[in-house]
């Protein structure tokens, strides 16, 4: 699937490898977050235009919309959940009552899906993790019973039915109030009847019927300031009943990076320092797939099923800047650099990319993690370039501490042979003595020459020698 056309950057800190600048982006990019309205909470900021800001505003028409359906909702959700826990608390003797009380747990986890849904309305996105599916019932009811979201999702069906009936109440005595104030000219001045207060008789005139609008227009306005202040108090309820547990995921991260920090230090094989990071990064966030790319877009490691890849070319966020953008078939793409410090020739290490699952957006926490995922890797490239080099220049050194063993030992054991050599050939008519010792002496430097090198030979491959039978035993 090819990318979507609307991409957007969000722009934190150059992340460094230390925990520092890494703090440091994760406080920057919470704030672009919050501004841009991007991740996976995303909440509408109050906006102010006047005093007919709010009744211009379209989140107050959706907020109204929400408050609308929030009371149905919260009856059915209130009647659903009380006839089963009843019904479980009743026939519990004769063990029906258990599947009753475990369809009341079921209702309260998949009714909370559907109010998380609903808070779209107000622009507020909560994506759960995508969890694997449980093994059995058994499994799934310790998972349940054990998520803290479980029971702030029945905290937040609970208080529903009767803060939304409370907003009924207000909204409906408002309502009430325009009517009255706006439908004056309909029902004061064709009115024959007149109104009686107490001992006062009132027969409204025109001035009457000015104020009332006027009273009825000031009721529209303070509905619609209402409405938002309600809409923005659904909005921090969802978020804080509805979320997902924000500590459970500080958790996972700090864990990733402790075990991708000692990964790193572990200075293991470069493929499985990067597969390690991916998957650490995988596990601890909320995207479906994590891959590291090199700079001409060719995966290193990948960890999940990954999406689209970049087309080659495609312009790539700049050191400590993450790209976040929708991709046409409905996933989103975050995309980090891999950056590496200026002593390594290179600031292109190649980028770190996440694909989520349609509906869900990384937070500004989770980029900041992933930035810190995406600084480690760019250290476990460094440093694989660091002993890289190092092997170089050991190789290097052996080479010519190779040449100098040679000048010293067997250059001159094959310069004093050839003496030998040519003296015995000079004096092999003359004095036959003379020609013996020379002949001596020549095989004892080649058995001297041979003897030095097999030292070099084997202190360079002892196991090749061995195997070969060049070294006695």
């Amino acid at each position: 699937m090819p990318a979507g056309p609307h991409p957007c950057a969000i722009h934190a800190p150059a992340a460094s490898f230390g925990g520092r600048r890494a703090l440091a982006g994760r406080s920057r990019l919470r704030g672009m977050m919050k501004v841009m309205g991007t991740g996976t909470l995303r909440e509408r900021a109050p906006t102010r235009g006047g005093p007919l800001g709010d009744l211009l505003d379209p989140a107050t028409y959706r907020a109204a919309l929400y408050v609308l359906l929030a009371l149905p909702l919260g009856g059915t959700v209130a009647g659903l959940l009380t006839a089963a826990v009843v019904g479980g608390l009743l026939t519990l003797p004769i063990l029906v009552g258990a599947a009753f009380l475990l369809l009341a747990l079921w209702l309260v986890v998949a009714l909370g899906e559907v109010q998380r849904l609903l808070l779209g309305l107000l622009g507020v996105q909560v994506a759960r993790p995508a969890a694997a599916p449980p093994a059995g019932l058994l499994a799934w009811l310790g998972r349940t019973l054990a998520d803290p979201v479980t029971y702030r999702t029945l905290l937040f069906h609970v208080v529903q039915l009767p803060l939304s009936l409370l907003c009924w109440v207000v909204l409906g005595t408002l309502l009430a109030l325009e009517v009255l104030g706006l439908g004056a000219p309909l029902w004061a001045m064709n009115s024959a009847v007149p109104v009686v207060w107490g001992e006062w008789t009132l027969r409204p005139g025109p001035l009457s019927v000015a104020g009332l609008m006027l009273a009825g227009a000031g009721a529209l306005l303070v509905s619609a300031g209402v409405l938002s202040v309600m809409g923005r108090v659904w909005t921090r309820l969802g978020i804080a009943l509805l979320a997902p547990d924000g500590d459970g995921a500080a958790r996972r991260e700090v864990i990733a990076l402790r075990r991708a920090a000692g990964r790193v230090a572990l200075g293991d094989d470069l493929g499985v320092t990067l597969a390690d990071l991916t998957e650490q990064a995988r596990q601890a966030s909320t995207a479906a797939a994590v891959a590291l790319c090199a700079p001409d877009g060719t995966l290193r490691a990948v960890s999940g099923v990954p999406g689209p890849l970049p087309a080659p070319g495609e312009l790539q966020p700049a050191p400590g800047e993450a790209s976040v953008r929708a991709l046409s078939g409905g996933e989103v793409l975050a995309t980090l650099p891999v950056s590496l410090p200026a002593s390594a020739g290179t600031l292109e290490g190649g980028t770190l990319r996440a694909w989520y699952v349609g509906g869900a957006r990384p937070g500004a926490d989770e980029l900041a993690f992933l930035l810190s995922i995406a600084d480690h890797a760019g250290t476990a490239l460094h440093a694989a370039q660091l002993i890289e080099r190092a092997g170089a220049r050991a190789g290097e050194l052996e080479r010519a501490r190779l040449a100098r063993e040679l000048h010293d030992s067997v250059a001159q054991a094959l310069y004093g042979i050839t003496l030998g050599a040519k003296t015995a050939r000079a004096t092999l008519e003359r004095d036959p003595a003379r020609t013996r010792q020379s002949l001596d002496y020549t095989i004892r430097l080649a058995e001297g020459g041979v003897s030095e090198m097999k030292a070099l030979l084997f202190s360079l491959r002892p196991d090749a020698l061995e195997e070969g039978g060049w070294w006695p035993p």
